[in-house]
């Protein structure tokens, strides 16, 4: 059998702490963006990097964020309903085909965020405002922090605003313990279910995502409790082979009894439920140990598979036959 090395996955996912905050980064020509007032922010970005997109389009009411996010996937920006638009383009590699096609097609106002390639080259030819970071051994999913503030690096350059930020000091040692326990739970399972309410779906999101690719573990998420009018039916045929993982904890009472009894209707079909719940002063720290905690498990998960954490063969393969 080959030997597969977990530890170097491991470490860097315990040098998290690195990528919150600011001093990690580096930028240029961000002064430009001081008096330029938008009515609403255009994010585009795909996959890991997209995924910071989502984690600041939730937080927007924690950030403070005095106008909505709007997310684009499409090598043509989709529509939108801002009149004074900001479109930030976001590539961890700064190769992504879409990315690119839709930065091209678009006037400014607009930044730049990347760890390299064509996207960031195109910055410093036409002095585009942007935010950069060393990408190492990084895969793009694992580089959510950097992401995340590098965007709102962007977004405190504009007029007038401020986000609101704790900066979190977060222990990873207990969150790896977690994760191998949630892992060993899941383990045997063809598919993990994620399921969170409305407000908490950006950090459902990181958790499906990193299953997926990390774990290479089936997995999609789902809104409660949206799920108990639809998807929830079709547990009683397939439930054994499924595990359900319920992210966050609801401040509303009837909230909670329904899930609490939605779990225990799904206990007697033998269908396994994993609770977690979030832990943390700030709502900022509770993402991040979520996100961190959806890491671990999944290379706890990969361990148990014996498959390797980084590697994403079957979406590499797409993009040499141009499907990506």
């Amino acid at each position: 059998m080959e030997k597969i090395n977990y530890s170097s996955y491991a470490l860097r996912l315990h040098s998290f702490q690195n990528q919150i905050g600011f001093e990690n980064l580096k930028s240029e020509f961000l002064e430009k963006l001081g008096k330029i007032s938008a009515d609403g922010i255009v994010i585009v970005g795909m996959g890991g990097s997209g995924a910071a997109a989502r984690l600041i389009q939730g937080s927007c009411e924690v950030l403070r964020l005095p106008f909505d996010i709007h997310i684009s996937k499409f090598p043509k920006i989709s529509a939108h309903p801002f009149k004074r638009p900001f479109f930030i383009f976001v590539s961890f590699s700064g190769e992504t085909k879409e990315v690119l096609e839709a930065y091209n097609s678009t006037k400014e106002p607009k930044a730049i965020v990347s760890g390299g390639g064509k996207l960031l080259a195109l910055a410093l030819q036409n002095k585009i405002p942007y935010v950069s970071y060393t990408t190492k051994e990084l895969t793009a999913r694992e580089c959510l922090g950097y992401n995340y503030y590098s965007i709102i690096k962007v977004l405190s350059s504009l007029k007038g605003i401020s986000p609101t930020l704790s900066l979190p000091s977060i222990n990873t040692k207990s969150i790896e313990n977690l994760g191998e326990s949630i892992a060993n739970k899941i383990k045997n399972k063809k598919t993990v279910l994620i399921y969170t309410e409305e407000p908490f779906l950006h950090i459902g999101y990181i958790w499906k995502i990193v299953l997926n690719e990390t774990a290479k573990q089936n997995a999609f998420l789902g809104s409660f409790p949206e799920i108990s009018h639809n998807e929830i039916e079709a547990l009683q045929t397939n439930g054994k082979e499924v595990a359900i993982v319920w992210i966050g904890n609801s401040k509303n009472k009837i909230v909670q009894k329904k899930r609490t009894g939605i779990i225990s209707v799904l206990k007697t079909k033998k269908i396994d439920s994993v609770i977690i719940p979030f832990s943390g002063k700030t709502e900022e720290e509770q993402m991040w140990k979520s996100v961190l905690l959806a890491h671990f498990t999944s290379l706890s998960l990969a361990k148990l598979k014996h498959v390797k954490p980084e590697e994403t063969p079957f979406i590499n393969q797409l993009k040499v036959k141009g499907a990506l």
